[in-house]
């Protein structure tokens, strides 16, 4: 028994000699990769180091979803100031990089239990003026606006407008329907 446990305890020395072993490696590759690095961000270069970056700051200031909004059939609104009985989502979309990029946004309709046709968008500039329009789908992504250009250090204000299409009948069996979804952005840096 007194050699069992003699065996054990030469067992347990040999194993810290090998991990003592590897750390003291592990110590001078970590010593030599330091070194290393350090000396390479120090060596004098003849050019500069330019570094260009895309970011694209979205700010849905009505926020990201579409949920339930609450629907009476009018006409067509001919500009922001007439959006009476409309869902609105105003968004602004802001390059803070050093590149200029392009940007599609989406809306990605989850539910839409209304008729085909029934609901209607348009998307407003921040000049007031309407840039794209067409039916909201019963479901999946609808490319509100597409390849739009951004240029470094510029942004761009965007309203959506959606209503029901008053169609002079009765359109009593549009109440209580469900229209979801979200909108997000998808963008392209464009080399200088």
């Amino acid at each position: 028994m007194a050699s069992t446990l003699e065996e054990k305890k030469e067992k347990i020395k040999r194993i810290n000699k090998y991990y003592i072993i590897i750390l003291i490696i592990c110590l001078i590759i970590f010593v030599i990769g330091v070194s290393v690095a350090y000396f390479t961000l120090t060596a004098s270069d003849s050019e500069p180091t330019e570094l260009y970056t895309g970011t694209l700051i979205t700010d849905f200031k009505d926020g990201v979803e579409i949920n339930n909004p609450k629907f009476i059939p009018r006409y067509e609104p001919e500009s922001l100031i007439d959006v009476t009985n409309t869902y609105t989502n105003q968004f602004v979309v802001e390059n803070t990089g050093t590149l200029d990029q392009t940007f599609d946004v989406y809306l990605d309709v989850l539910t839409n239990e209304f008729k085909d046709g029934s609901l209607k968008y348009k998307v407003f500039n921040s000049k007031g003026n309407s840039i794209k329009e067409g039916n909201i789908v019963p479901a999946g992504d609808m490319k509100l606006l597409q390849n739009t250009y951004l240029k470094s250090s510029d942004s761009a204000s965007y309203t959506l407008v959606i209503w029901m299409q008053e169609n002079n009948l009765n359109q009593d069996d549009e109440q209580a329907k469900a229209l979801n979804g979200f909108m997000r952005v998808e963008s392209v840096q464009t080399r200088k």
